[in-house]
């Protein structure tokens, strides 16, 4: 009898800080298909890896998950543009959303809104990264 080997290729992938002048923010989404909230919380720090903000926030009339992830990121984009920093990344965990928010191209997918504004507000930075990283490295 041919017998099996299960091999873990899932990679463990650790938080690192981000090169001076840049500002690394993570964040997180959550949400509850019952009460249609969800909750964010991030955690900014810069290239010593000294927290510089962290926070949760919670939403209500929420209709999709997906669409939590959108509110987050444009959220954050817009809390980074109101405290005047201009070298930013931002990783989540959330894929699709970080591939919309990188293109430029027209998005017309039901968060389509959210990602419209996002672009519209990246001209605000000299630099901004969105960037995947699975929930080990969040």
């Amino acid at each position: 009898m041919n017998e099996r080997k299960l091999r873990n290729t899932q990679q463990y992938i650790k938080w690192s800080m981000p090169e001076k002048p840049t500002v690394k923010i993570n964040f997180d989404a959550s949400f509850d298909n019952k009460t249609h909230q969800s909750a964010y919380a991030i955690v900014a720090r810069n290239h010593n890896g000294e927290i510089i903000i962290a926070g949760s926030y919670l939403h209500t009339m929420v209709a999709k998950a997906f669409e939590a992830k959108a509110i987050a990121y444009y959220e954050v984009v817009l809390l980074w543009k109101d405290m005047g920093l201009t070298d930013i990344m931002i990783e989540g965990d959330s894929k699709s959303t970080i591939i919309k928010c990188m293109i430029k191209s027209r998005d017309k997918s039901q968060i389509s809104a959210y990602i419209r504004n996002i672009q519209e507000e990246k001209d605000s930075f000299q630099a901004i990264v969105f960037h995947y990283v699975p929930k080990s490295a969040n």
